[in-house]
């Protein structure tokens, strides 16, 4: 992540030669309504990124969050076939960055530096993102000033958190979220999508697999995201999606050509903004609808 332009002052840190990823967020978060002023008066001693960011994905064999497993056949454009699992990680308010961590070293150690990133990233180049070729699709599920927000006090991830996340990490996400209400399921329709950085990309990295799920089975009759997990193969399976090894970015997905935003996924024709989710109204605003506190 580039901070081009940056002349600020030393920030504030609790740790010798470090650089507080925590207090970065809190400050931030007072500071939601000038975000420019904090970006140039607060990033100064904001180290590069570790080199550890750009590791390759982890194959170790991890603990397995058998529920979120189970949900994988409900995934049906980019379920990657047997020998894939989905891995435990802690639902404690930055899920989303414990999955990709874990995903990126084999732990969740650089969850709270990835989300600093992240909401960074947002603030400063947020006209990009609001004016990205996938927004339209994504404002039905959720509000991208709201997500800064969001991201900033540690509150639920959203489809465009994943988007920053993607240019944090200088690679490809897949976002995955599973069709257990059915194929009208607008949220899965638009989830369902690759995320690719809007700056710099790594070919040599293989994307990141993020499926959005729940940290406990469903109550009611309409079935809601609520925490992310990360998708990891056994050592034999190989990266691939439906036994088809990945490709880069204008790959197709078993066999079928990616999509752009007006597209279709699993066949179901885009539908108007006014439509609901299995019987459901669609929400106001959009509040984000992954990640759990």
């Amino acid at each position: 992540m580039d901070f081009r332009g940056y002349r600020p002052p030393l920030t504030r840190s609790t740790v010798s030669n470090s650089y507080d990823y925590a207090l970065g967020l809190r400050r931030l978060s007072w500071n939601l309504n000038n975000l420019d002023g904090f970006i140039h008066s607060e990033l100064h001693d904001v180290p590069q990124p570790r080199t550890e960011l750009f590791r390759n994905v982890s194959t170790s064999n991890f603990r397995r969050d058998s529920y979120s497993s189970s949900l994988l056949p409900f995934c049906p454009r980019f379920w990657p076939g047997p020998g894939y699992y989905a891995a435990f990680v802690n639902g404690n308010g930055c899920c989303l960055f414990n999955a990709a961590s874990l995903l990126i070293t084999g732990s969740e150690d650089l969850a709270l530096e990835l989300r600093f990133r992240t909401c960074v990233e947002m603030a400063y180049r947020r006209r990009e993102y609001v004016n990205h070729h996938l927004g339209e699709r994504f404002r039905e599920i959720s509000n991208f000033h709201e997500s800064i927000e969001d991201c900033a006090r540690s509150n639920p991830s959203s489809i465009w958190t994943m988007l920053a996340l993607a240019s944090v990490t200088e690679r490809t996400i897949v976002s995955m979220y599973t069709y257990v209400n059915g194929p009208d399921d607008r949220y899965a329709q638009i989830a369902n999508v690759f995320l690719r950085p809007l700056t710099s990309e790594r070919p040599e990295l293989i994307p990141l697999f993020l499926m959005w799920t729940r940290a406990q089975p469903n109550d009611g009759d309409v079935w809601v995201a609520n925490h992310f997990v990360p998708i990891l193969w056994t050592s034999g399976a190989g990266a691939s999606i439906g036994g088809t090894p990945m490709r880069e970015a204008g790959g197709s997905i078993t066999g079928t050509p990616m999509r752009e935003a007006g597209g279709s996924i699993t066949g179901t024709p885009r539908r108007g903004t006014e439509e609901s989710i299995t019987g459901s109204p669609m929400r106001e605003t959009g509040r984000s609808i992954g990640g759990t506190k």
